[in-house]
């Protein structure tokens, strides 16, 4: 049986992450559909093999504009300019470590379906650098 104080403890906890999933919608609803684009089964399609490198494009974008999400929602929910140490985690820490955790699950539990790939990392995270720099340098200068 759970103590009071335990008790308490996670019925608060719950609340604190439906409280940050409400005040960060448009992040959240990021996480989730990389999530799903990432895990799910992708057809091929020979139009698409022309294209050089289309795969790394698409994860530089996706994690570009995941970066950007966490960077919109934290100016929606503070309406103010100010950067700190915890924004830097939410904004580029996160994303690249999702991106890595992405990579592995893909790798080792989709059963073959989907292959993790270094490079593709590496596309996560540049597109996660420039999300960052686009968020830092435009979207503090709109809401100034």
């Amino acid at each position: 049986m759970l103590s009071v104080s335990r008790h308490y403890f996670i019925i608060n906890e719950k609340l604190q992450m439906r409280n940050y999933l409400r005040a960060y919608k448009l992040s959240s609803v990021a996480y989730f559909l990389i999530f799903i684009a990432s895990v799910i089964p992708i057809p091929d399609y020979e139009p698409l093999h022309n294209f050089n490198l289309l795969d790394k494009w698409v994860h530089f974008v996706m994690y570009g504009a995941l970066s950007l999400c966490v960077w919109w929602d934290i100016y929606h929910v503070r309406r103010t300019q100010e950067f700190g140490p915890k924004d830097l985690k939410r904004t580029t820490f996160y994303p690249i470590f999702f991106g890595g955790l992405m990579e592995v699950i893909q790798r080792y539990c989709t059963f073959g379906v989907r292959s993790g790939d270094l490079i593709d990392f590496v596309a996560n995270c540049i597109g996660v650098v420039l999300g960052f720099l686009i968020g830092f340098f435009i979207l503090r200068k709109l809401y100034a």
